[in-house]
C-alpha cells in the first residue's frame, strides 16, 4: 500500500527493470484510500492513480480512476514478439506476453 502509481516514483523504476525480463509483465496496484492520501509538495495532485502497467510491447501505462468511477477493469491478452539475445541471435520460437489491451471503469 502506498501512495499513487506514477511512473517516476519507486513502482515504475522497479517495473522498469522486472518488466524487462522475457515474457514478464507487471501490474503495480495501490488502495483509492491510500493513494487519496497522498499531496505532492509541488506540482499537480495525481492521488487517484491507482494501477501501473508495464511490459516490453506498450511500455508503462498509468491507471488513473475517474472521479465518477468506482472500480476498474483491465483486458489483459497474450501477445507475441521475437526476442533478440544480446550478441544479436533470434530465438528459435517466438515469445508470449502478456499485454494489456483494454482499461475499462465502472460507475
Amino acid at each position: 500500500m502506498d501512495g499513487p502509481q506514477l511512473a517516476h516514483r519507486w513502482p515504475g523504476r522497479y517495473a522498469t527493470v522486472l518488466a524487462d525480463d522475457p515474457g514478464s509483465s507487471v501490474l503495480t496496484l495501490t488502495s483509492l484510500g491510500m493513494a487519496e492520501l497522498s499531496r505532492p509538495r509541488s506540482g499537480a495532485s495525481r492521488h487517484r492513480v491507482i494501477g501501473l502497467w508495464k511490459d516490453a510491447q506498450s511500455g508503462v501505462t498509468e491507471i488513473e480512476l475517474p472521479t465518477s468511477k468506482t472500480a476498474v477493469i483491465l483486458n489483459i491478452t497474450y501477445g507475441f514478439r521475437d526476442e533478440v539475445t544480446v550478441d544479436g541471435r533470434r530465438t528459435l520460437r517466438r515469445r508470449g506476453l502478456p499485454v494489456l489491451s483494454g482499461i475499462h471503469f465502472v460507475p
